[in-house]
């Protein structure tokens, strides 16, 4: 999709996002729809794979800063979880 691709040419189906969605329907507490909630964390995975480098060199963290940031990024979807 950043080379300009649509998502039809890309994926046609998307296996891993519908199980997300469905076990999420079976823990439907909180203020997002499972759908939300899966596309939330789909985001900022997606967004920590491509663009982690950059936003690691924007904050300044050091390699240490970095691996709590991200365990404490992961962390909020076991919150999310385990508050429910």
């Amino acid at each position: 999709m950043l080379d300009g691709e649509t998502e039809p040419d890309i994926q046609e189906n998307f296996p891993l996002a519908s199980r997300m969605i469905a076990a999420a329907r079976r823990d439907p507490a909180g203020p997002l729809a499972p759908e939300a909630r899966v596309t939330h964390i789909m985001s900022v995975g997606l967004g920590l794979l491509l663009f982690g480098p950059f936003l690691r060199r924007a904050t300044a963290q050091s390699d240490v800063e970095w691996a709590q940031s991200i365990g404490q990024i992961v962390g909020l979807v076991g919150q999310h979880r385990s508050s429910s």
